[in-house]
């Protein structure tokens, strides 16, 4: 495999590089680092780079994971306040996962109508931090999880959990009823952490 850049990518790094200079605001002149820069995310959904290495079959625009990383490292040399690693991450776990659930929220996601996050940290470990029963045709999750980089600009989660026998994923809609967010101290006071339950 190279790791060589391409012309293609070169042109993907420098027209990132003009829109961040031109429109970004860094992460530290919002309140308290919490922050979505919804004029650049606006831009990167447009320019399909939210989905940039989600396959087109599913909306995406079908790079590889190393186009992913240049977008993602022109994101964290200007600072801009966009959850293109965390958003990209939910996008990739729920192309995988493939049900129409997920898949219609990969749409919302490469459409720029949600930012949805994946729980990956709830994911370590062999006892998983939530819980989910069957419940009046659906299902009911409980417990809390941490560590949810950008949380505070999502809209919709991915969280595993111990449903019985087998470990889930489940999308949750963090506006639901019975679902609090919470903010919670970062090692980076620019990049806002939360909690949830």
């Amino acid at each position: 495999m190279s790791y060589e850049v391409t012309e293609e990518q070169e042109q993907l790094r420098d027209m990132l590089r003009e829109l961040f200079e031109e429109a970004a605001r860094p992460r530290d002149s919002f309140d308290g680092g919490q922050a979505l820069d919804r004029e650049v995310w606006t831009r990167l959904v447009e320019l399909g780079l939210v989905g940039i290495f989600v396959p087109e079959e599913h909306g995406g625009s079908g790079g590889s994971v190393f186009d992913q990383t240049l977008v993602a490292e022109e994101v964290g040399a200007f600072d801009v306040a966009v959850p293109v690693v965390t958003s990209s991450v939910a996008a990739l776990l729920l192309t995988r996962l493939g049900t129409e659930a997920a898949l219609a929220a990969l749409q919302a996601v490469i459409g720029g109508d949600a930012v949805v996050l994946a729980a990956v940290s709830a994911a370590r470990g062999v006892d998983l931090p939530v819980t989910a029963v069957e419940a009046d045709g659906g299902w009911l999750l409980s417990g809390s999880v941490d560590d949810l980089l950008e949380g505070a600009c999502a809209s919709r989660l991915v969280v595993p959990a111990d449903a019985g026998s087998d470990r889930a994923w489940f999308l949750v809609d963090l506006a639901a009823p019975g679902v609090d967010l919470f903010d919670q101290p970062s090692l980076d006071p620019t990049i806002a952490s939360s909690s949830t339950e």
